[in-house]
C-alpha cells in the first residue's frame, strides 16, 4: 500500500521479461513500524493495501482499465511491458490470523516468518489450510528458515553464535518505536506486542538451536531438520533457507 501499484506494476513486467518468466510474486500489508515514519495511519493500510493489490492485478492482466476507489484514481491505463506470464504464482507472509484466511481464500502460497519453531506456526498453518480447501485450493506453504552451517559444530557455534544472536535482536529492535497499543491491536499488528521477537533475541545459543529457532549445524543436521518438516508439514511447497545475518 505504499507504492504506487501501477509504477510497481510496470517494474514487475519489466524483471518478467528479464527472467522469462521466472519471476513470482509476493505481496503484503507490511511491518507495524514502517508506516507512522512515512506519515501513514495503521487504521488506513488494511484497505489501502487491499485496494493496492486490486489495482495491481488489474494492471498485470495487461489490458487498459479504470479504477475509482478511496486511494487511487485511474482513467484507461494500461502498462508497459506486457505480462510475459499469463498468470502469476503469488505469494504473503505475515503473522496475523488474518493474512493466513486471505492466502487461503485467493489460493495464494503463503510464506511463513524466518525465525519461529514449526509448532509456534502450526495453529496459523492450520487456518490457511483450511481456508485452501473450503475455497478449492491446494496449500502451497514455503517454510522460512535461518541457517548456520558448518563442518562440525564446533565451528557452527564459534562462527554462527555472535552472528545469529545479532539478527535476532536487529529483528526485535524496532518493536522499541511502534504506534500506540490501540492503534496496534484494532488493526491486527498484536504480534509485534507480544513479546515474542524480544523473547527470541533473550533465547541462549543452546535454546536458539533445541528449539529450531535456527537451523545450526552440520550438514547432516540441517538435512535431518529439513527431513522433519518435510514429514510434518502437510501442504509444504518449498523451504527456503535464510544465510544472510548482516
Amino acid at each position: 500500500g505504499m507504492h504506487n501499484p501501477t509504477v510497481l506494476a510496470g517494474q514487475i513486467t519489466a524483471a518478467d521479461h528479464l527472467t522469462q518468466g521466472r519471476l513470482d510474486l509476493g505481496v503484503g500489508k507490511g511491518h507495524a513500524w514502517i508506516f507512522q515514519h512515512m506519515s501513514r495511519s495503521l487504521d488506513t493500510i488494511r484497505p489501502r493495501s487491499a485496494e493496492a493489490i486490486d489495482v495491481l492485478f488489474k494492471a498485470l492482466t495487461g489490458e487498459r482499465f479504470s479504477h475509482d476507489g478511496e486511494f487511487w484514481q485511474l482513467e484507461d491505463t494500461k502498462i508497459a511491458p506486457e505480462p510475459y506470464q499469463d498468470e502469476y504464482k503469488v505469494y504473503t507472509g505475515g503473522t496475523s490470523d488474518s493474512t493466513y484466511e486471505l492466502a487461503g481464500q485467493e489460493g495464494w502460497g503463503i510464506v511463513v516468518p524466518p525465525l519461529l519453531p514449526y509448532e509456534i506456526l502450526e495453529e496459523q498453518l492450520d487456518i490457511y489450510r483450511e481456508e485452501c480447501a473450503k475455497n478449492g485450493h491446494e496449500p502451497d506453504i514455503c517454510f522460512l528458515h535461518a541457517v548456520y552451517m558448518a563442518e562440525d559444530e564446533e565451528t557452527v557455534q564459534q562462527e554462527g553464535e555472535r552472528a545469529l544472536h545479532g539478527f535476532l535482536e536487529g529483528n526485535a529492535y524496532p518493536t522499541n518505536d511502534l504506534p500506540p497499543e490501540d492503534e496496534i491491536r484494532r488493526n491486527d499488528f498484536d504480534f509485534y506486542l507480544s513479546g515474542a521477537l524480544e523473547g527470541l533475541a533473550a533465547k541462549s545459543w543452546d535454546e536458539m538451536v533445541d528449539e529450531q529457532i535456527v537451523w545450526a549445524g552440520t550438514p547432516q543436521q540441517i538435512v535431518d531438520y529439513v527431513g522433519e518438516t518435510v514429514e510434518r508439514c502437510e501442504g509444504l511447497g518449498a523451504i527456503t533457507i535464510l544465510p544472510y545475518y548482516g
